[in-house]
């Protein structure tokens, strides 16, 4: 299956490169249709946002779409019988997180993430085979929360009009954030290694009809680490890199702003000690936005204090080996 992963994953980062320039040449070509509503700090301006994620699961898409327990999953992938343990198990996680952006010059910004996290896993386990006692502690209920890792940014926009626009951007992931690897009560706050993303951003805007269409496409790359498991012993982490890629579309009315849009994401197998740990996953996921404030009277004139609340809702639809989760987010930014 991560055969399959890979090649689908690579597949569909061919389609949404293709994606890219091809808006990336409708900007260049036909300026005068579109205009834009993106959020870019103008140099000496700031960007403060706030916003809540929870993010729920308890099974896992397979190549048929459909789902599987991640009891299931996790005995299948350590190669134990189901007929070993019994029970369910299921997931929940709450981001905070706090983002500021400076627009530094004209057309360069930058941006710092401090996220707070609750992590939670909801354990009902029942052990049939004694010789996995050792694994199904593993599973066990567990939650831990606190800071996670912290994330700086730099942004360049690299093509600008009141038409179209055109942005690339570096971001730096760090380890600050507790990984758990060594302790089965608690769930990890962080990846335990540092994270290098590379990423870039296009908006069409049509000011006749009010509608954006935005494309947003980021790789991503983790160092190789050393870690410490529950028994003690220490192993080298490796991670593939990944891939993210979105594509949404957006309208207005007045203060109201609406819009959906899918995403995909290719994330790579973890090894630890040259082992996969078979956790890598292709996902489909659709996206839908109900947004209210002054944010969009940009576009017809001066705000002084541009704001927007935002309500987000994502529920993966289709994918290989990925989590079949669900989120609600809940933001709200201002420009001052």
């Amino acid at each position: 299956m991560n055969n399959i992963t890979g090649v689908v994953g690579q597949y569909f980062q061919i389609v949404i490169e293709g994606v890219g320039i091809f808006f990336l040449l409708t900007l260049l070509m036909c300026p005068n249709l579109f205009g834009q509503i993106a959020e870019f700090v103008p140099e000496g301006v700031n960007l403060a946002t706030v916003d809540t994620t929870r993010k729920t699961y308890d099974g896992y898409l397979n190549a048929t779409s459909s789902a599987s327990s991640a009891l299931d999953v996790y005995l299948n992938r350590n190669g134990i019988s189901e007929g070993d343990i019994d029970g369910s198990i299921s997931y929940e996680k709450t981001n905070v997180q706090f983002l500021y952006q400076f627009g530094l010059l004209k057309t360069v910004n930058l941006g710092i993430a401090i996220p707070y996290i609750q992590n939670k896993r909801n354990s009902d386990i029942k052990v049939i085979e004694a010789s996995q006692s050792d694994f199904a502690d593993s599973i066990d209920s567990a939650e831990s929360s606190g800071f996670g890792d912290i994330k700086l940014w730099g942004l360049w926009r690299v093509f600008y009009t009141d038409q179209a626009d055109f942005q690339l951007g570096l971001a730096l992931k760090g380890d600050n954030a507790p990984l758990n690897s060594d302790n089965y009560d608690k769930l990890p706050l962080g990846n335990g290694s540092k994270e290098l993303t590379l990423f870039l951003r296009t908006h069409v805007y049509s000011i006749q009809s009010s509608l954006k269409l935005s494309l947003e496409i980021q790789q991503l790359m983790t160092e190789d680490v050393d870690i410490k498991l529950n028994d003690g012993q220490t192993v080298a982490k490796t991670q593939s890199n990944s891939l993210l890629g979105t594509l949404d579309l957006s309208g207005n009315s007045g203060a109201l702003r609406y819009g959906g849009g899918l995403k995909m994401e290719s994330i790579g197998n973890q090894k630890l000690d040259g082992v996969s740990q078979q956790n890598g996953y292709l996902s489909y996921t659709l996206r839908g936005l109900v947004a209210f404030g002054n944010l969009n009277l940009l576009e017809h004139q001066s705000i002084g204090n541009p704001w927007e609340a935002r309500l987000e809702v994502e529920k993966v639809i289709s994918g290989l080996n990925a989590p079949n989760s669900q989120s609600l987010s809940i933001g709200v930014l201002t420009y001052f």
